[in-house]
């Protein structure tokens, strides 16, 4: 508002900023609530027999406490034993926003077979990865992609261990999509 009229009766101003509303993307079915994992469940299981519908549980507990899981459904690799190993993945999508993808995990813990990656679709290179802590109880990761933000990618779950821990659980797989209008 400008109201003056004498010397230096005039305002000056640039750069205004405006907060956007950031919105998480609507990456299908990232939390398995659909108690249901294929390509039109938002996850295609790539190979093998580590990840079928079996392997998406409601279950809380177990043996030697709680999960710690995001709402109902998660996907537990044990249910499908130890020995089976495969990959699955998550429909492509485009990073926005500031670029964070989060993420629950636990399960066995072995970067080079047993892990979760963020791949870039055009040339399928691993951008991060990270595995289990050789517990059942849940914890966030949190991967800040800002450098590939407008970048296809894809999640990539791989089970290629076997034996004690050799099985991966995820659940609450989070997206910045992009930022919408101030409110």
């Amino acid at each position: 508002m400008d109201n003056a009229t004498g010397g230096w009766g005039h305002i000056n101003i640039d750069d205004v900023n405006v907060q956007a509303k950031l919105q998480i993307s609507t990456l299908t079915n990232h939390d398995f609530e659909s108690g249901k994992i294929g390509s039109s469940y938002g996850w295609t299981v790539i190979s093998g027999m580590a990840f079928s519908n079996a392997a998406i549980t409601n279950e809380t507990t177990y043996w030697g406490g709680s999960f710690d899981q995001q709402g109902t459904y998660h996907l537990w690799g044990f249910k499908n034993g130890d020995e089976a190993t495969g990959v699955m993945q998550s429909n492509t999508f485009k990073i926005g926003g500031f670029g964070q993808i989060d993420f629950l995990i636990s399960g066995g813990e072995d970067i080079n077979n047993l892990y979760v990656a963020l791949v870039r679709a055009s040339d399928g290179k691993e951008l991060f990865k990270a595995t289990g802590s050789n517990t059942e109880r849940y914890s966030r990761v949190i991967w800040y992609a800002a450098d590939h933000i407008g970048e296809q990618v894809y999640v990539k779950i791989v089970d290629n261990a076997t034996g004690g821990w050799g099985h991966i659980n995820i659940d609450d797989v989070n997206v910045q999509a992009k930022f919408g209008t101030g409110q």
